[in-house]
């Protein structure tokens, strides 16, 4: 089975300077990094930061490109605050210039949706300096706020209802994959409480568990012992060599029979399932009256599909019959498991992970696409002049049905959402290469200046998609 990283060709593909060139990387969260991370607020420009509280690192409006103003820094260091500014010579043109972030109607590819709406426009400042939202409104889906949205079929702790009785898995607790694209359903218990009601003998109609044995007669269809005529055979016991079983196992069926009329009268017998599935015949194994069947895990698939959540009490029957056709039956059952995963067409597999299982079974993520967490996640690359945000980026570049989703590994074994790798590009370059992580929702500055002048840019980057 597949085990693709899930970023592995986003990194080879994206931030191969990054991942492999030698240079040095800084990627905030990663080991290189917990001793140095910054700390917004505490008015020191530090790695990952544009700028903090009054630490601005030397630069005015006038560098930025503004008219004379009060330059200040926003709440979260990532960027300068312009709106104390004067306005550059080329506000009111009507195209975005220099360091304008917006003019008049135009905002380059940005829209509400860029900024995690779902409709409305946005409008600009009269300095060209700050980019308004207010005329947005809606949401996004946003993969993560314990609010379903959009097209999620959950988000964290909203499952929408659902729980596991409702979907015929028992009891336990329903959560919600990574992604809020699928259910996460391992934790139901799907132990099934069998409805035997008037039955004293065969299978119960909803588990297909036992509901009693005929110590003298065989089980008719409608779960009632039914006298056999005094010459028929008599099953003296039926037993296992084993009470469970999983994939690659098998299980062997022993049965002692015996007949009014001589062992000689017994023709044989068959291994049944709880529908009437012949798994095959019994065979004389060595002392009067012993048959015996062995039955492999593949063996039993073939006949009656092995699929389940969690386990499976599956019922056997065995039926004997004499020269004259009279017929004596007796039941016992085998736990089907796979060891806390879960069966998908008679395999086990772990649906957190497994690329043809991925949160249901059966659902497939193609190559390069990999499961993680129960969702498909696909790598894609991001240009976010383009496509804005991640969130907007995956419903543009992949479809309306995808999402972005803070599930994938971008090279340095901590699960983010996004990642660009800015290279310096002006200054004295106190570092070369720095990759930054970001929100769903965020969409990183083409570029920011280090404490000490010096200019980054951005090179390339990548966003975390789920593919419904």
């Amino acid at each position: 089975m597949r085990r693709v990283r899930i970023l592995a060709p986003l990194c080879i593909a994206l931030l191969v300077a990054a991942c492999g060139d030698g240079r040095s990387r800084t990627l905030p969260g990663s080991s290189n990094s917990n001793n140095n991370r910054a700390a917004c607020g505490n008015g020191v420009v530090e790695q990952g930061e544009v700028c903090d509280g009054i630490a601005l690192g030397g630069l005015t409006c006038v560098t930025l490109g503004f008219g004379a103003g009060g330059l200040a820094c926003t709440s979260d260091c990532r960027d300068f605050d312009r709106s104390g500014c004067g306005a550059p010579p080329t506000c009111g043109n009507g195209t975005t210039d220099g360091g304008e972030l917006c003019d008049g109607a135009s905002f380059g590819t940005r829209s509400c949706q860029t900024y995690g709406y779902s409709e409305g426009s946005l409008s600009c400042s009269a300095n060209c300096g700050v980019i308004d939202t207010s005329g947005c409104s809606g949401q996004l889906a946003q993969c993560g706020n314990n609010t379903r949205e959009g097209n999620e079929v959950c988000d964290g702790t909203d499952v929408g209802g659902a729980t596991c009785q409702g979907l015929g898995l028992g009891t336990g607790t329903i959560s919600c994959n990574a992604g809020c694209a699928s259910l996460n359903t391992s934790g139901c218990n799907s132990t099934c409480t069998p409805e035997c009601g008037a039955r004293v003998c065969g299978p119960d109609p909803v588990c297909g568990a036992s509901c009693g044995t005929c110590t003298d007669g065989t089980c008719n269809a409608d779960g009632q012992c039914e006298a056999v005529s005094e010459h028929a055979p008599r099953i003296l016991s039926f037993t296992t060599n084993v009470s469970a079983i999983t994939r690659g196992q098998s299980v062997t069926f022993s049965a002692i029979v015996t007949d009014p009329d001589g062992l000689a009268d017994i023709v044989g017998g068959t291994l049944e399932g709880s529908s009437g599935q012949v798994y095959g015949t019994f065979s004389a194994s060595g002392g009067a009256g012993a048959y015996s069947m062995p039955l492999s895990w593949n063996d039993m698939h073939l006949v009656a599909p092995i699929e389940f959540t969690t386990e499976e009490q599956r019922t056997f029957m065995a039926r004997f019959y004499d020269v004259a056709g009279n017929q004596v039956t007796q039941s016992a059952q085998v736990r089907l498991h796979c060891n806390g995963d879960t069966a998908c067409d008679g395999s086990c597999v772990d649906m957190a992970t497994d690329d043809l299982n991925c949160g249901t079974c059966g659902h497939v993520c193609e190559d390069p696409v990999s499961c993680y967490s129960g969702s498909c996640v696909l790598p894609i690359q991001w240009t976010p002049a383009q496509t804005g945000s991640c969130q907007q980026t995956c419903m543009t570049l992949v479809g309306s049905g995808s999402m972005c989703t803070a599930a994938c590994d971008f090279g340095d074994g901590v699960i983010n959402a996004a990642a660009a790798r800015y290279y310096c590009t002006e200054g004295i370059c106190p570092i070369s290469l720095e990759v930054r992580v970001f929100s769903c929702t965020q969409v990183p500055p083409d570029t920011y200046t280090l404490a000490d002048g010096s200019l980054m840019s951005f090179d390339a980057g990548g966003c975390c998609c789920v593919i419904p």
